[in-house]
């Protein structure tokens, strides 16, 4: 004879396998495609450098592609780091610097290749180079002159002299000065 006490625990025991096997079932390897047969590899390595504060962003293209999200990681520390999304026998991958932390420049060694197995030594070092103040001299000036630099941060001069413009640049950084407003004669 059947108690009610064993049907209501048959029945608990049921739906907690149902959701288990629900779990697993749905539970398929998110890092790779629709379609991809394995064998399926990391792509990662170590990350030295950036500054208190600074953010890297990287990517890896995997067959010279940028898929999806999964592909992009974003570090604020010095790190060791694995893409989420695997790679499959064969591919090829590429890790990228898609924005350097602030005031530093990156870069990427042993960043490409083909994938035979886990890689682990994509290595990004950063920097932060020196800093150079931009700026030069007035002559024969009637008047106020106010120049800019890259369009933005002017320094508006009254008299023949030197003028240094407030932000310094990161070495090799481009930059063109320009006339804001000319003066009156």
């Amino acid at each position: 004879m059947i108690k009610a006490g064993n049907v209501v625990r048959c029945a608990h025991t049921s739906v907690l396998l149902l959701m288990a096997v629900s779990l697993v079932a749905c539970s398929g390897d998110s890092t790779t495609e629709p379609g991809d047969s394995g064998p399926f590899y990391t792509v990662g390595g170590t990350v030295t450098g950036v500054t208190s504060g600074g953010i890297l962003s990287i990517s890896n293209r995997v067959n010279q592609q940028l898929d999806n999200q999964k592909n992009r990681m974003s570090l604020q520390l010095n790190t060791a780091y694995i893409f989420s999304r695997t790679v499959v026998s064969g591919d090829t991958y590429q890790v990228v610097v898609e924005a350097d932390p602030l005031n530093q420049r990156c870069t990427v060694s042993n960043g490409s290749g083909l994938a035979v197995g886990n890689v682990s030594n994509v290595n990004i070092h950063c920097i932060t180079p020196p800093q150079y103040s931009v700026g030069g001299n007035v002559a024969g000036l009637n008047g106020a002159l106010t120049l800019s630099i890259n369009g933005g941060e002017q320094v508006t001069i009254s008299a023949d002299s030197a003028y240094t413009f407030p932000t310094s640049l990161i070495s090799g950084t481009d930059y063109l000065v320009s006339v804001y407003n000319e003066p009156a004669n």
